[in-house]
């Protein structure tokens, strides 16, 4: 059966025995049916350009849908759906996408979908930038799906932590050679100061 046979086609196959010798009970023949039942394995992944951010500074989320078959994933769908607090800029997709998302600067959901046929093996790609105004930890939802049955759900939905506003810049440090050369330096100061004094 071929991965892009539809769903409830009827398959009949039909076998026939015969021999030189005569045969009394004719004809040798025998028929079966089956109905096929398509499924299609979608596995998301799901990333963040940055995890840690600052206020009103952009994070792209990139989500990427693989059909693991074994039939073709029908109408194959991405959605990226933005916590209240993350405002939506952009979006990139694969080609053959239709997409619907938020006026920008508002928070909302983006959906993107392939229609027709993803073959076993093929990837989709959603890719969406957003930003925040508020302080804090939120959770940046995705998840793919499609009209075939998917024998493993649990593969279909990933979210990602982003902390927004606790960025610090890093305290500049000193090597050893360079604490040495301070020391002396102080040491200079101090006998310099106590000369003077006596």
């Amino acid at each position: 059966m071929a991965a892009a046979t539809p769903n409830t086609t009827v398959i009949t196959a039909t076998a026939t025995a015969t021999a030189a010798t005569p045969d009394p009970s004719v004809p040798n023949t025998a028929t079966t049916t089956t109905t096929v039942v398509t499924s299609a394995n979608l596995a998301l992944t799901f990333v963040a350009s940055t995890t840690t951010t600052d206020l009103n500074v952009p994070v792209t989320f990139t989500a990427t849908s693989t059909n693991l078959g074994p039939s073709d994933a029908e109408n194959l769908s991405i959605t990226i759906t933005l916590s209240p607090d993350f405002r939506f800029s952009s979006l990139s997709a694969g080609a053959g996408a239709v997409c619907t998302s938020p006026q920008i600067g508002l928070s909302g959901v983006i959906t993107c979908t392939w229609a027709g046929a993803t073959a076993p093996g093929a990837v989709r790609t959603l890719a969406v930038t957003a930003y925040s105004n508020v302080r804090g930890t939120s959770s940046v939802m995705a998840n793919t799906a499609s009209p075939t049955a998917d024998p493993v759900p649990a593969n279909n939905a990933v979210s990602i932590a982003v902390t927004v506003g606790t960025t610090f810049e890093p305290i500049p440090t000193l090597d050893l050679r360079a604490l040495l050369l301070m020391a002396l330096l102080l040491a200079l100061v101090g006998a310099v100061a106590m000369r003077r004094a006596s």
